[in-house]
């Protein structure tokens, strides 16, 4: 290829050569920031979350105090009948066989 032939192909290929030019300058500069560009994205969002999003939930949850610990004695009042209930009920399978009735008999009454 001959100095003219060169310059004739450059020049009727120069618009997608800038492109491609543009294109891979751009794709670099995507990958090299990509990562401090989230990095401080996600500090800003930490920052906001922790200024303006956790001061506000722990003032709700405050405000709402009497409730959320109202409900939290009534589910540990329900929790513990179900212990009991499950004690029971295995208590009294246990006793509905006499091998084992016999055995808690000795265990409490020592027979």
């Amino acid at each position: 290829m001959t100095e003219l032939q060169l310059k004739e192909f450059l020049e009727e290929n120069k618009a997608d050569i800038q492109a491609a030019v543009k294109k891979k300058a751009i794709d670099e500069l995507l990958t090299t920031y990509r990562w401090d560009v989230s990095e401080q994205i996600s500090k800003a969002v930490n920052e906001f979350v922790a200024a303006e999003i956790i001061p506000a939930v722990k003032d709700e949850l405050a405000s709402q105090k009497g409730p959320i610990v109202e409900t939290a004695i009534k589910a540990i009042a329900g929790i513990s009948d179900e212990l009991a209930r499950g004690f029971l009920e295995t208590a009294t399978k246990n006793i509905s066989c006499d091998y084992k009735r016999r055995d808690i008999a000795k265990a409490i009454f020592g027979y």
